[in-house]
């Protein structure tokens, strides 16, 4: 699951595969360089639903880690 906050960090959305009712997510990637201190993750989505027009310029997108926590990007 991938939550979708704006810029004030507030969650709008949810993108989901599992829960029904929710935009999808595909081609999603995460690379974490630790080495280097940063982390990347892209993912792409159905651009027909409701959830993702909160998708915006200067929002962040929050996915669990390897450890379970939250990580915002």
């Amino acid at each position: 699951m991938i939550l979708v906050l704006d810029r004030n960090k507030v969650i709008r959305s949810e993108l989901s595969n599992d829960a029904p009712g929710t935009a999808v997510y595909f081609d999603d990637d995460h690379h974490s360089m630790e080495k280097n201190g940063y982390a990347t993750y892209e993912f792409s989505c159905v651009a027909h639903h409701e959830a993702v027009v909160y998708l915006e310029n200067e929002g962040y997108v929050s996915i669990k880690d390897s450890d379970g926590s939250r990580f915002a990007f």
